[in-house]
């Protein structure tokens, strides 16, 4: 029997239901749900004409927007699949994914002469995001299989090349079940979400969305004064971001103190997440509840933490209780010496309503190395690629363990043959760093210390540790 659900669907119910209501403000830009429905509106009309229709594939080549934003709604009420490609692809790589998910659009501002001879040669329509195509008649939301693609993303590629997720309408919506089970929506709430995931979700329930002023989105060009002031000034109460984000924050913040007591919620993810940062962050927003919240694109969350006392770094980097909607098996690898107990540790599995599986997979597979305690607090310990144990130690042990202390920004520790080199961001030098290993971690498992000026990340988060470029 086939099911049918457009996630679309709770979106219009909700953007109809809040039709006077603020839920998006971005930039000098707001929008009420009336607004959000107009501009939708508008681009399902040109869809049509267009003669886009359900079962399509478009690729989005244009900045974070608010029109980009109407254009990904309006793609999917019609059940036409949007494709956002990673960020700062190559044009040689854009084509490779046109061509791999033939593609029968491309959304771009304000294509000129050659972008529309070369929409013929491929035989591709070009959709202008600026179109002022008037709405004269509401466009039905498409009936569409509750397994179609709605929305297709890419991985940060941090084990590697980048690597497209494949989100089916069904598991939008699950992860937006998921989202709303753990945190759940509460009166006058303004939200700052970093994640776009977000800003659907919050459109599902009726919450207000102030999107950060960011060039392009580009965390690299983040100013945290405007950021901090707009936390402020429109008194967010919830907010989200990784690992890069929310360290700008704190160093800002730390040299120029501000009072932010309206935020009551902040959750912090994308990447492992230090005890350290976790407690300057709950120094910083002392009125609000800290959130270690650990996920994919895949799987959206796969478990969470409130933060209500720090952990041991070298337990691993704890995440938390896995979601009451996912399965989780872990696949041993071999044993670690936590806290001198014996623990068997493997890399992590999961399934369920909100997991995006591939065809053919019964499970999905994390990339993430770790263990559950008694109590079944998963902790992280390890990364694919990097995850060999070496004297009942993993990679991020060590990791944890030397971000936690002062003047020390990034480390990636190697796992080499017998030992791990370890390379390291800081102001310390590399007897100064030897010092602080060998108080904690037995000396015939390290190997050279190497003191970097930058480690390389991947390009959306700016805060996972990319092993293999690292020599």
């Amino acid at each position: 029997m086939k099911t049918y659900a457009n996630f679309y669907a709770h979106i219009e119910q909700s953007l109809l239901l809040y039709a006077e209501k603020k839920l998006i403000i971005w930039g000098n830009n707001t929008f009420t749900g009336k607004d959000i429905l107009e501009n939708v509106h508008k681009y399902q009309k040109n869809l049509q004409k267009l003669q886009l229709q359900n079962g399509n594939t478009v690729i989005l080549a244009t900045s974070p927007s608010p029109n980009t934003f109407f254009m990904i709604l309006a793609l999917m009420s019609q059940g036409i699949t949007s494709v956002i490609p990673p960020f700062q692809v190559s044009i040689q790589s854009f084509f490779k994914i046109l061509k791999k998910l033939n593609a029968q659009g491309v959304v771009t501002e304000r294509p000129n002469i050659v972008k529309k001879i070369l929409g013929k040669i491929l035989k591709i329509k070009i959709i202008d995001i600026f179109s002022d195509e008037e709405s004269n008649f509401i466009v039905s939301t498409q009936k569409v299989l509750a397994t179609q693609n709605a929305l297709i993303s890419y991985s940060s590629g941090s084990t590697g090349d980048f690597k497209a997720v494949f989100r089916s309408h069904q598991v939008l919506l699950a992860q937006h079940q998921a989202i709303k089970k753990e945190f759940p929506p509460f009166e006058n709430q303004i939200d700052f979400p970093l994640f776009t995931n977000i800003l659907l979700h919050n459109l599902a329930v009726g919450v207000l969305s102030v999107m950060p002023a960011i060039e392009k989105f580009s965390l690299l060009k983040v100013n945290m004064e405007i950021i901090c002031e707009q936390i402020h000034n429109e008194k967010i109460s919830s907010l989200t971001g990784n690992v890069f984000y929310f360290a700008r924050m704190v160093q800002y913040l730390k040299q120029k103190p501000m009072k932010l007591s309206s935020v009551k919620a902040l959750g912090i993810g994308g990447s492992p997440v230090s005890e350290r940062l976790l407690s300057d962050l709950k120094a910083i927003f002392d009125n609000a509840s800290v959130y270690v919240i650990y996920g994919s694109s895949e799987a959206e969350p796969i478990a969470v933490r409130k933060v209500e006392y720090l952990q041991k770094p070298l337990k691993g980097f704890c995440v938390g209780r896995i979601s009451e909607s996912l399965e989780i098996k872990i696949e041993p690898i071999g044993e670690l010496n936590i806290e001198n107990t014996l623990t068997t540790v493997g890399e992590i599995y999961v399934r369920g309503h909100h997991v995006a599986l591939k065809e053919g997979e019964s499970w999905f597979k994390t990339g993430d190395f770790g263990y559950q305690n008694e109590e079944r607090i998963l902790y992280l310990t390890g990364r694919k690629g990097n995850e060999t144990i070496i004297g009942g130690v993993q990679h991020y042990m060590i990791e944890h363990m030397l971000l936690c202390m002062e003047y020390i920004t990034q480390v990636a520790a190697i796992a080499n043959e017998d030992k791990f080199d370890i390379y390291v961001v800081s102001k310390l030098t590399k007897q100064e760093i030897q010092n602080i290993v060998y108080q904690y971690i037995e000396k015939n498992i390290i190997g050279e210390i190497y003191i970097e000026d930058a480690l390389p990340t991947d390009h959306r988060h700016h805060s996972k540790i990319l092993y293999q470029q690292i020599k």
